[in-house]
């Protein structure tokens, strides 16, 4: 389904004042959230249907750091921008703050940002999944642990398996236990600061930080399927049939909180 499940991995090139290609000139707007999304709009123009291509190309055109830098202080300036944001944030369940910055309905699409704010133990790897949507990424700070898997009978490891329901701007995503199927991992690199990727929404994965805070910069194509799949190791795991768990959203203090941090960082 969709494109391959390899990465694709560039080091992007930087916006400046002189750069010729539209898709890649520096943005302008006096208003820096707003124009992520005119950016973003410009490069995906009519198509009905975000996929893995589009959102590459779109990611591509919005990986201005200093840009960024200033969408992000335009959200701590301002208190009903920054109450707006942190009511459709939270803290998702693999240990990252998930912040939306763009968003729109018509074609479907989303630009994120998912905050690990003080890295991850290493004993608590992150849940392997996939995804309702292609997407590409661009870590912004810090690094990434990248895994990806397959299901194999003959070199795979038995994994509990679960179908994963997202919030979709409710309070809670459930998790349905489904049995269990053999894991083998294909693919184990790390992504380092201003390393970009695209996968299909069917690659298998997981991502986790090093030791300290860790940024990327996600942009989710439109959803092609309403569930996704989960495993955990079933040893870590207790397994319940259904499991229907409160998410838990970010107070406008934390997110301004974190949006200072990331600020910072970026120079």
């Amino acid at each position: 389904m969709g494109m391959a499940s390899g990465p694709v991995t560039t080091q992007p090139r930087y916006a400046s004042a002189t750069d010729s290609n539209p898709a890649r000139q520096k943005l302008t707007s006096s208003n820096p959230l707003g124009a992520l999304k005119q950016q973003i709009d410009r490069v995906i123009g009519e198509a009905g249907t975000v996929g893995a291509s589009q959102t590459a190309r779109a990611l591509e055109a919005v990986a201005d750091r200093a840009h960024l830098r200033d969408a992000l202080a335009t959200i701590v300036g301002d208190q009903h921008l920054l109450s707006a944001v942190a009511s459709k944030s939270y803290l998702h369940p693999n240990g990252f703050e998930k912040i939306p910055l763009a968003y729109t309905r018509t074609p479907e699409y989303k630009l994120v940002l998912h905050v690990w704010c003080g890295g991850r133990d290493a004993h608590e790897p992150s849940d392997i999944h996939n995804h309702r949507w292609d997407f590409s990424s661009m870590v912004l700070l810090g690094g990434l642990q990248w895994e990806q898997y397959e299901i194999s009978a003959s070199l795979g490891h038995p994994m509990a398996e679960y179908r994963y329901q997202s919030p979709e701007g409710s309070g809670s995503y459930s998790l349905e236990h489904v049995g269990s199927s053999p894991l083998h991992c294909v693919l184990s690199a790390w992504f380092s600061e201003r390393t970009t990727y695209t996968f299909s929404r069917d690659a298998l994965h997981r991502a986790d930080p090093g030791t300290s805070m860790s940024v990327s910069l996600v942009l989710q194509g439109s959803p092609q399927q309403s569930r996704t799949r989960v495993f955990r190791s079933s040893t870590s795991h207790s397994l319940e049939c259904v499991s229907v768990r409160p998410i838990a959203k970010m107070r406008p203090p934390k997110l301004r909180h974190t949006l200072e941090a990331v600020i910072e960082s970026l120079g």
